[in-house]
């Protein structure tokens, strides 16, 4: 609809006939306000009614183009701007079409909007505060063009950022508040740059949010930690120097986290295995791309050579189900490297030496058990096993299905088959002997006596074998029956 263009307005009209709008060097003023603070301010005011009365004219309740665009600034930011569309526009630095910013003032035959960007601007006219497209055809006949008092803070948005160290965010901007939540040293942390005050920022890590001051002491924009790997076994040290003591072993191809930030003179600190040293950072030393090392076990013992031939020194023993690294780029023929708690040998690769899968695997005796010092029935008895112990199984290690079994720190020979040895463990369940106790050799009192256990003897009870009351109990390697009441046995110490 046709605008109706105020006395003030036809005056500018009039003026603006003789002052050509042209541009000038830019002497706009820097705002803390952002556009968004401006913009929200406007938004405010929309629907209100237009009114060229000088009580009326300058808000809050009514207001014309200037006054409109005069309070909006005022209150935004604190700069007093002209009082008429005119006044505005000779104070205010001419802006090129096409340079123009939400925030400038849009300048028309008569009339001034506030340019919000897309084309449109948020102005009062004759019915009240709205937003219009100046791109309409009325508005394109009237446009004189943009001008700029102040160059407004732009939106900065949030911003990836690295803890310096340990930090506790606060829950005010000031140091005396309470702590909302900390961040360890290396976090990735985003930082509400738009919500800086006196230096303190919105700092948000996961679910945690707070204040902290943005400054290098406490944020990076590069990364503090860093992921590096063993180049060889490396011997980590208490201070930054060689002939400091060693503060900790670290095995070749193992991961550490190195602190970026901790640089003095090419040493820097190291962490791995939660204990922290000092190392060169170089690629002698330490290299970013994992070693080509994969995990073996052995499947016996076995005797590193010092050099790739079987002949060479022994330079480390590995225990039988140790596991141990292998790098797969430096072979001689079948012969690779092996390293095993910080010290490198020589072994060939090949199934009676490593294996990929682990070596050692926990069984329970299903029946108290005789291991045997050969794998055959008929050799000794190297070590008597209780019914529901635990042992260890070298799954590797089989001759005719018999298997090196672990117990107590003895080594026999079983069978590994469900007869003797499983994988899960029995339901047994210790008690002691009230007084000395005859166990039966069936459930029933009448059967013979087949062991007897002192009193106060600590006891297995099998729980998932009972015939009524009679439980199967297990003494020293011999299995008998015997009522489970409280007159014979007790779950606690006699």
């Amino acid at each position: 609809m046709k605008k109706v263009l105020s006395v003030l307005c036809i005056f500018a009209v009039v003026f603006g006939m003789f002052t050509p709008f042209t541009i000038k060097a830019s002497a706009a003023v820097n705002t803390n306000s952002t556009f968004e603070e401006l913009y929200n301010e406007a938004k405010k005011h929309l629907g209100k009614p237009y009114s060229q009365a000088q009580d009326k004219r300058y808000g809050p309740d009514y207001f014309d183009c200037s006054g409109y665009t005069r309070y909006v600034y005022k209150k935004v930011t604190g700069v007093t701007i002209g009082a008429t569309s005119t006044k505005q526009r000779e104070e205010a630095d001419k802006v090129k079409t096409g340079n123009q910013k939400p925030g400038d003032l849009v300048f028309f035959t008569g009339h001034v909007g506030i340019y919000i960007g897309d084309g449109k601007m948020i102005n009062a006219q004759n019915d009240g505060v709205k937003i219009d497209n100046i791109n309409g055809s009325y508005w394109k006949d009237n446009f004189i063009g943009y001008g700029r008092y102040l160059n407004f803070k732009e939106k900065q948005g949030s911003k990836t950022y690295y803890a310096v160290s340990d930090l506790n965010l606060r829950s005010q901007n000031k140091w005396d508040s309470s702590v909302s939540g900390k961040v360890p040293k290396g976090a990735k942390v985003s930082i509400d740059l738009d919500s800086e005050k006196n230096g303190w920022c919105m700092v948000t890590y996961g679910n945690v949010k707070g204040y902290m001051l943005n400054t290098t002491s406490y944020f990076s924009t590069t990364p503090i930690l860093k992921t590096y790997y063993a180049k060889d076994n490396l011997n980590l040290r208490t201070q930054a120097t060689w002939e400091s003591d060693v503060a900790q072993k670290v095995q070749k191809g193992e991961k550490v986290t190195v602190d970026l930030k901790s640089n003095k003179n090419g040493w820097y600190k190291v962490t791995y295995g939660g204990k922290t040293g000092y190392m060169l950072l170089n690629n002698n030393y330490l290299v970013e791309k994992p070693l080509n090392m994969k995990a073996y076990y052995a499947i016996n013992a076995l005797n590193l050579r010092s050099e790739a031939t079987w002949d060479s020194s022994v330079s480390q023993t590995v225990p039988a189900g140790a596991q141990v690294k292998v790098e797969m780029d430096t072979n001689t023929g079948i012969w690779y490297k092996v390293t095993y708690q910080n010290k490198t040998g020589y072994m060939p690769l090949t199934d009676n030496y490593l294996s990929e899968t682990a070596v050692l695997k926990t069984y329970y005796a299903k029946d108290n058990l005789n291991l045997r010092s050969e794998a055959k029935w008929d050799s000794e008895v190297a070590q008597k096993v209780e019914k529901g112990e635990k042992v260890t199984v070298n799954v590797k290690a089989n001759t005719n299905g018999w298997h090196k079994v672990t117990y107590s720190g003895k080594t026999g020979y079983m069978l590994l088959n469900d007869n003797y040895l499983v994988e899960k463990p029995l339901n047994l369940k210790t008690y002691y002997a009230i007084n000395a106790l005859n166990l039966r050799s069936a459930a029933t009192w009448d059967s013979s006596v087949n062991q007897v256990v002192p009193a106060g003897a600590k006891v297995k009870v099998e729980m998932d074998n009972n015939t009524g009351v009679w439980h199967k109990v297990t003494y020293q390697n011999k299995t008998g029956y015997m009522p489970l009441t409280d007159n014979y046995l007790s779950l606690t110490a006699i």
